[in-house]
């Protein structure tokens, strides 16, 4: 497979994430797409499907895989999204997409963990879901890059 048939599938692969067209993108790794591959804004196809909500995509990305750590550039990741949970098809979305020890240093753009904007739309499902599975809303206070230092101490 020349390296343009790769670029070709993986721009497919993108389209049928965001698109929620969880067949094609069963295919799409056996035409040659890699599933971490990136959008402009550094989106993988995982990304695109938890935004959209897609979870059959999801599941199938997860399945060829795709990893929930890879950050686009404003450092949303699939283990951070999840926390949006009215998005992203909520615990349903979490079990089919997260690791059972999800890396829980990634922070967004703002310095926060998946389990603060679940708290904040409570998302109380979810929330206990990530805590009975043992994940620790806490740990350190980290200004975000390029942030403002927060008044709190």
């Amino acid at each position: 497979m020349s390296r343009l048939e790769q670029k070709k599938a993986e721009a497919l692969l993108i389209e049928m994430a965001e698109a929620g067209e969880a067949e094609g993108v069963k295919a799409a790794p056996a035409a040659g797409a890699r599933t971490e591959e990136s959008d402009a804004s550094g989106r993988t196809p995982l990304l695109l499907a938890l935004l959209g909500g897609h979870v059959a995509v999801a599941r199938a990305l997860v399945g060829a895989g795709a990893g929930p750590g890879a950050q686009d550039d404003r450092d949303g990741s699939a283990w951070l999204v999840t926390g949006f949970t009215g998005v992203t098809g909520g615990v349903e979305m979490m079990r089919a997409v997260l690791p059972p020890e999800p890396d829980q240093t990634l922070r967004n753009r703002f310095g926060g963990t998946a389990l603060i904007p679940a708290a904040e739309r409570g998302h109380v499902p979810y929330v206990r879901g990530r805590v009975a599975g043992g994940v620790d809303g806490g740990g350190p206070r980290q200004r975000p890059r390029g942030g403002a230092r927060s008044s709190r101490r």
